[in-house]
């Protein structure tokens, strides 16, 4: 028995020492390759990668001449357009136009998806390179997925095991292994005939596959918009439909009015009439934008999707309706209060059907593109749910994605909390060496960056540069596609908007003559 024991501690003490020697030679590994990608990757002075170049921009000699150094993101680099219409070449014009007498150097110091960090270690080669009169920050939005140079250390046992290399490279190991065998089930999935796949309970998400409120609403506009031939006999909505496809809006509207008085109380064709009545078209783009807000044609599709709703008792199809309606005017004209009801209706639907995925994931989307929700709201609204249905505490699709909002919840205020750091650093920087500082926000609702470069401003006593504020009355005239691409980014009039909103403020505060 006693050498039974004595072989059992042999062999756990040579265990440990090896995973000692494990460990010691991946964390000697991985210094020695995170220094060969230190300055590539992390933050310093490639000059290949950033945009200052491009407009050669230099220190000019003489003591009239005044450097503004622009730092920040994808927002400043502005790769969606030539090095001419972005913002700081865009400021650099209107400065020298006010007064020619005077020589402006204004430099392009953004890097696409850098975050605060990055932008704080790399600033004091910029201020040596270029030594500011000015800094003119924009940074914060790329700061909830890029966490380059972010570090979070767990505190205890928990934390300590989960910072071991050993453990890190066990939970790759374990995840390729899940990826491969989730890649191998979408492969035999996809050779199931239509019938087999309907009756499989397998889907690509992990859940049962089933037809949907939502991807119904989906279909049918799917179907709708195809059509492009009309015959007798056809039912009169698609005739409605073919008519809007050609962009004759004015006469499928027409066609869908005729139609409800005789069936008044359709609730398929008070859906159709109320989309028609605010959209003017889907599938044509004009110049100027397709379509530009006006809160008569909104309101107008409001009330009847209301009815529709009354007269369906609160029926799934009408819910996802409205849901994709109040989200298409909040995020088209940046309404934060039309998205909310869309949230609201998209959580009746998962009151409705609780294995419905579809509302799930939309709700999850909007709180990634960051919109007016962070994750405590959302958390609230499910426990909201859950108190009303207690069928949900059984339910894993409800339970995955509470768990991942409480994730998200503690994660959120760690990057909140640093970004605010990494922000007083970078003015505390820059007020050492007597240079100015200036924040602006984003035109785009990135609502947590845009508050919290708001609040630090305001905290600071520095000049603040609302850009939100002005491009959302811009964007309620003239329509989305004025301002921003379909990425978020701006169109070259977006970042000339910019630039003169920066100039007013130096204007206002004294910065400039």
């Amino acid at each position: 028995m006693k050498k039974i024991v004595i072989r059992v501690v042999v062999s756990v003490v040579i265990l440990i020492l090896l995973l000692g020697l494990l460990e010691l030679g991946l964390r000697v590994t991985g210094y020695f390759y995170s220094l060969n990608r230190a300055n590539s990757a992390l933050l310093v002075g490639d000059d290949s990668i950033i945009r200052e170049e491009e407009g050669k921009n230099k220190k000019l000699s003489t003591k009239e001449d005044s450097s503004i150094l622009c730092l920040g993101d994808s927002y400043t680099y502005a790769g969606n357009v030539p090095y001419g219409e972005t913002y700081p070449s865009n400021l650099q014009k209107i400065l020298t136009d006010r007064d020619s007498s005077k020589k402006y150097s204004v430099i392009n110091g953004g890097v696409c998806e850098y975050n605060s960090k990055q932008v704080l270690v790399r600033l004091p080669s910029l201020i040596k390179k270029y030594k500011p009169d000015t800094v003119i920050l924009l940074v914060g939005s790329s700061d909830r997925f890029n966490l380059a140079g972010y570090n979070f250390h767990e505190g205890g046992i928990k934390g300590l095991i989960r910072n071991l290399r050993i453990y890190k490279m066990f939970k790759i190991v374990m995840l390729n292994l899940k990826a491969k065998t989730l890649v191998q089930k979408v492969k035999d999935y996809r050779k199931l005939s239509i019938q087999e796949r309907q009756e499989s309970a397998f889907g690509v998400d992990g859940y049962t596959l089933t037809q949907t409120k939502d991807s119904i609403v989906g279909n049918y506009f799917d179907k709708m918009k195809s059509i492009d031939s009309y015959s007798e006999g056809q039912p009169l909505i698609e005739k409605a439909w073919y008519h809007y496809n050609k962009g004759e809006r004015q006469k499928a509207i027409s066609i869908c009015e005729k139609a409800l008085e005789t069936n008044p109380n359709s609730i398929e064709i008070m859906c159709d009439l109320a989309h028609f009545y605010y959209y003017i078209f889907d599938k044509i783009d004009l110049d100027p934008p397709f379509f530009n807000y006006d809160e008569e044609r909104v309101q107008q599709a409001m009330t009847l999707y209301n009815k529709a709703l009354q007269t369906g008792f609160g029926s799934e199809t009408v819910l996802a309706h409205l849901a994709f309606f109040y989200l298409d005017v909040g995020q088209s004209y940046l309404c934060y209060n039309k998205v909310d009801s869309a949230v609201q209706f998209f959580c009746k639907i998962m009151e409705l059907d609780i294995t419905n995925y579809v509302p799930y994931y939309l709700v999850a989307r909007a709180y990634k593109f960051q919109s007016k929700y962070d994750a405590d709201y959302i958390i609230k609204v499910f426990q909201k749910m859950e108190k009303n249905n207690p069928k949900l505490k059984k339910n894993k699709l409800f339970i995955k994605y509470l768990a991942f909002f409480k994730n998200q919840e503690e994660w959120e205020r760690k990057i909140d909390k640093k970004m605010q750091k990494h922000l007083n650093s970078i003015i505390e920087l820059c007020q050492k060496r007597d240079i100015k500082v200036v924040i602006q926000n984003y035109p785009y609702p990135y609502v947590t960056a845009n508050n919290i470069l708001k609040d630090t401003a305001t905290k600071n006593f520095l000049p603040f540069v609302d850009n939100h504020s002005v491009f959302k009355g811009l964007v309620m005239e003239a329509g989305r596609s004025a301002y921003f691409i379909d990425d978020e980014h701006c169109t070259p009039k977006g970042y000339q908007t910019m630039a003169e909103n920066i100039c007013n403020v130096f204007i206002k505060k004294h910065i400039i003559d």
